[in-house]
This record gives C-alpha cells, sequence and structure tokens, in this order.
C-alpha cells in the first residue's frame, strides 16, 4: 500500500515537472518570435519613415530610438507598481515562524489522524526509495 501510494506520488511529481518544463519550452519559443517580431517592425518603421517621409536615415534611426526610449521609460515607471504588489504575497510565505508553525500544524493533523507508525513507514520508505537513486 505504501509503495503504491509513493509511486503515485511520483508519477504526479513527474507529471507536474514535465508540464512545467513544456509551458517553459513555449514560453522561450514565444519570446523568441516576440523578438523576431520587434525586430522586423522597427526596420519596417526605419525603412517607412525613410522611404514615405523622406527623412535622412539619421533622422529616422533618431525617431526609432527615441521611440525605444520612451517605451523603455515607461516599462520602467510601471514597474515599481508591479513590484509593490507582489512584495505583500512574499512577505505571507517567507515568514520563517509561520511556516513552521504550518509544518507542525499538518504533521499533527496528519499523525492524529493516520496515528504514529503509518508515518514512520511512508518516511522511512520514502527515505529508502529516495537512496536508492
Amino acid at each position: 500500500m505504501i509503495v503504491t501510494l509513493i509511486s503515485q506520488a511520483k508519477q504526479r511529481i513527474d507529471r507536474t515537472i514535465s508540464t512545467i518544463v513544456h509551458k517553459a519550452i513555449a514560453i522561450a519559443a514565444a519570446v523568441v518570435l516576440l523578438l523576431f517580431a520587434v525586430a522586423f517592425g522597427l526596420v519596417a518603421a526605419y525603412h517607412a519613415l525613410t522611404g514615405l517621409l523622406d527623412l535622412s536615415p539619421m533622422e529616422a534611426a533618431g525617431i526609432v530610438g527615441g521611440g525605444l526610449l520612451a517605451l523603455g521609460l515607461l516599462v520602467l515607471l510601471l514597474l515599481p507598481l508591479v513590484s509593490r504588489t507582489s512584495q505583500k504575497d512574499r512577505t505571507i510565505v517567507t515568514a520563517p515562524s509561520e511556516a513552521l508553525s504550518l509544518v507542525d500544524k499538518g504533521v499533527t493533523g496528519a499523525t492524529r489522524q493516520l496515528g504514529a507508525f503509518p508515518i514512520v513507514a511512508i518516511a522511512f520508505a520514502t527515505g529508502f526509495l529516495a537512496s536508492r537513486r
């Protein structure tokens, strides 16, 4: 019974890791394609400025660079707003005393529900299987 539970937990963890890896690969591919799209858009904007508006290449490059500078400054101005919301979430999770008390409550509840012997047996089997790798 314990071996079955451990193998099911291992399969679930493997599936979760596999899903995370596949999502990371898809996101990386999307970012690369997005960067290529931005590069082609910038080249097209440069050629449009030089061809359609009869600007010199230096003026067109300055306009494209100024647009990128404005976009970068806008992102830098919005960055503190994003970091403020994430700091509130981190303080809840990273408090060591709270984390230890949550683990203690979970272990105490599991011990009350299952008893001490099954928990020790599960811990022993998990340690044994982990040491075999």
